[in-house]
């Protein structure tokens, strides 16, 4: 028994030391992607077991996942301005699952919080997500999640979607329910954001900053489309589920083009667990709430470009146009020269901005010394004495002489 013990022992230490080094024979039908992969794998020491080499894999795999995080930017939540929001239809949607949160005031992140948080992560096989920040232990789970944004989670017997209870369309059923004209819509291609109607427009933007970062914006796949389309309609659908397969997928695929998402939700749940703010102490303010000029704007960046009349017809050169034939120039009119009060009030309103933006650079940076300073010394603030009082009697005496020069 010891014997055939030994034996088994050494067989598999022999294919331990044979497979020590893993390099892969580049076929021609092999893509560049993975050789890409392939020739980035590093190789591993020879002499290991099976369960060592799986644990040597996985810490060179944690390690350039670090390195990749540290390149990655953010894309945080956004508030949807409801009050600025003609369309009432995504708004009611929303209220309807019960995410008035979304509706609420978001503050900012910290971004040192949430480096520190994704490099960290790990998945386990319950789909529970840890993480280490600052020596406090992270968890979040989709009923955490649910009760940051309170949120009233569905019972999972009755959610439609993902699940079986959904029946997927097809292409042209998405795009009649999704475009302003569906004949625009070219089967096979993807949904473009400047032909949806206003509604989709608008929830395309909620889902893309606030449930799934990682899905399209301006052109969305036909998946993206069919989850546009289950937001826009009365699917039963786990949003707290949603959000933490986004999490999942941003750490298990690591999309080259995606960004670090959820990161006010992320910062919120570190400072809750009692994380300390160490690479970052400043808070991050959003890029602004989503309103109907925010919506606009992006429809109009989706837009493929204008082709001039005489790029797609065959117009003849000037000189070849007959003088007794009126031409139709494609020229802009000539601008109308402004008035020099306009010009002047345009000035202005230059030089208030500029002043406004430096004040507000200025706060910032006053706020981060502050902040800064507070870390390395216990010394109150004290403020400076008010001088209204000096202030006030210049005025008067100022006044009385004008009074004296007035009765002479």
């Amino acid at each position: 028994m010891r014997a055939n013990r030994g034996g088994r022992s050494g067989e598999g230490s022999s294919r331990a030391r044979g497979t020590g080094k893993r390099k892969r024979g580049k076929t021609v039908g092999e893509s560049s992607q993975s050789e890409s992969v392939s020739e980035s794998e590093e190789e591993l020491p020879p002499g290991l077991s099976e369960a060592q080499e799986r644990k040597e894999k996985a810490k060179n795999d944690m390690e350039k996942w670090k390195q990749i995080v540290l390149t990655k930017s953010v894309t945080c939540e956004r508030q949807v301005l409801r009050e600025q929001i003609v369309d009432t239809i995504a708004i009611q949607k929303l209220a309807d699952r019960g995410l008035n949160f979304f509706f609420e005031k978001i503050e900012g992140y910290y971004r040192g919080l949430c480096v520190q948080f994704y490099r960290n992560i790990r998945i386990d096989t319950t789909r529970t997500i840890h993480s280490k920040v600052g020596g406090k232990n992270i968890i979040i789970t989709a009923d955490i999640i649910a009760q940051f944004l309170h949120y009233p989670r569905p019972d999972p017997t009755t959610v439609q979607y993902p699940n079986k209870g959904f029946t997927p369309l097809k292409e042209k059923a998405y795009a009649r329910a999704i475009y302003t004209d569906p004949t625009e819509f070219q089967k096979g291609k993807k949904f473009v954001l400047g032909k949806f109607k206003p509604e989709y427009k608008l929830m395309t933007k909620i889902i893309h900053y606030n449930i799934a970062p990682t899905r399209s914006e301006k052109e969305l796949k036909l998946a993206d489309a069919e989850f546009l389309y289950v937001m826009m309609n009365s699917v039963i659908i786990d949003v707290a589920e949603c959000i933490l397969n986004e999490m999942i997928v941003f750490k298990e695929k690591a999309p080259s083009r995606a960004n670090m998402p959820f990161v006010a939700m992320i910062s919120s749940i570190c400072l809750a667990a009692g994380a300390p703010l160490i690479d970052d102490p400043l808070i991050q303010p959003p890029i602004g709430p989503i309103t109907m000029t925010s919506i606009k704007k992006s429809s109009a960046m989706s837009r493929p470009p204008k082709v001039s009349q005489s790029a797609s017809v065959n117009v003849p050169p000037s000189s070849e146009i007959p003088p007794d034939i009126p031409s139709s120039s494609t020229a802009p009119p000539p601008k109308k020269k402004k008035s020099w009060k306009a010009r002047i009030e345009g000035y202005i309103k230059k030089l208030l901005c500029r002043q406004s933006d430096f004040e507000r650079k200025l706060t910032h940076k006053i706020d981060y010394c502050v902040q800064a300073v507070e870390q390395y010394t216990s010394m109150p603030y004290v403020p400076p004495e008010s001088n209204t009082e000096s202030t006030e009697e210049e005025e008067n005496e100022d006044n009385e002489e004008e009074e004296d020069d007035d009765s002479e």
